[in-house]
Parts: C-alpha cells; structure tokens; sequence
C-alpha cells in the first residue's frame, strides 16, 4: 500500500497501478522461487553438482573442491556464448515484440527507463527460470527416469522446450524467440553441473542485461 501511495504521488495513477502489479509479480516470482528452490535441495544434492559459488566458499575455507576457477571460466563463456548466439540471431532474422510483451512491460513506455522494469527483467526473471527449469525440473526429471543411459540428455532437452515454450508469445514472429530459448536452455542445462544454479542465474543475467542494446 506504501509502494502504491508513493508512486500514486510520483507519476500519477496509471503508472502507479502498473507498478503495483510489477510489485504483485516480485512476490509472486520470489515465493515461487523460493518452493522450487526448497523442493529441488534433495535432488541437486543426490546428484551430487558442485556449482559456482559452492565452490569459491570450500576453496576459501580452505576445504578440498572442484575447481573454482573452471566454474568461473565456464560460467564467463557460457555468458558470452549465449549472448553472441542471440544477437546473431535476434539480429539476423527481423523480429519485434509481441503485443503480450508489450503489454506485460511496456505499457506505460516511460517504464522503460525504470528500475522496477529492469529489476523484474533482468533480475528476478532469471532467478524464477533458473531455479525452476535448471535447479528443480533438470534433476527432478533425470531423477524420475532412473538409470536410463540417456536420462541426463532427455532432462537436459525436456527442460529447455519446457522453458521455451514459455517464451513462445514473446516475439514477432514467435519461432525466433523458441529457436532461442530452446538453444540457451540446453547450454544452461549442459553446464549446470558445473557452474550450478549460481553460474546460471549469472549467465541469464548477462543475457537479459545484452537485450537492452539491441534495436
């Protein structure tokens, strides 16, 4: 209610409703976040993954890990990767934002330039995405299918066309956005038990912040 006043008073009331409902969403996204990532706990830790920060902390207690500097190596060239395949793509093929997009985030345009846009963007979307499709259903589902010689690659491939298919009214037209989605979700899901959910969240973080400079 404090949000919704001090808004209401800043920018008038139809941006303060818009960022009531942003608000609504950072709650919605944080808990749900917060389920998953409670719930996938016996799964990563049965699998056995080492991620990112996991590693840095027993390095730094001086406690026998994984390499530290692999993880950040592989998270910083995931990123990059990801980021060069999608302004090849995103640019190759002429593409623009669905009306759903638009309407989502971009209505009123001035949100554009404000924080509570890019901190739902670039910040809470990739720590909802990633601790539900890389942290919870990658392991969930690897676990599900057993000792199947291609249990890995079938989470790996489910997960990403799972994550995907959640993009899919994004863009104009809307095979650029899957083909995309699709492409980073089986990288992320690839690594991920190397870089961990921590390497994640920080390479689609690289991913969303890139998007901002393209046309």
């Amino acid at each position: 209610m404090v949000f919704f006043l001090v808004n209401f008073v800043r920018f008038g009331g139809a941006d303060s409703g818009h960022l009531l409902r942003l608000a609504l969403r950072f709650v919605s996204v944080a808990l749900g976040s917060s389920i998953f990532y409670c719930a996938g706990w016996p799964w990563v830790a049965r699998a056995g993954h080492v991620g990112l920060l996991e590693r840095v902390r027993r390095r730094l207690a001086g406690l026998s890990t994984p390499s530290a500097r692999r993880a950040m190596v592989e998270t910083a060239a995931v990123a990059a990767a990801i980021v060069g395949f999608s302004w090849l793509l995103l640019l190759s093929v002429k593409t623009e934002p669905s009306a759903a997009f638009r309407e989502l985030f971009k209505s009123p345009d001035s949100l554009e330039t404000r924080s509570g846009y890019v901190f739902l963007y670039v910040a809470l979307a990739a720590v909802w995405e990633e601790t539900v499709f890389r942290w919870y259903l990658l392991n969930r589902i690897e676990e599900a299918l057993g000792g199947w010689r291609g249990a890995h690659w079938a989470a790996i491939l489910a997960t990403a066309a799972f994550w995907a298919c959640g993009h899919a009214a994004v863009t104009v037209p809307f095979w650029v956005k899957l083909v995309q989605i699709f492409a980073v979700g089986c990288l992320l899901a690839w690594r991920f038990r190397v870089i961990g959910l921590s390497g994640c969240v920080l390479a689609h973080m690289t991913m969303n912040v890139a998007a901002f400079s393209l046309p």
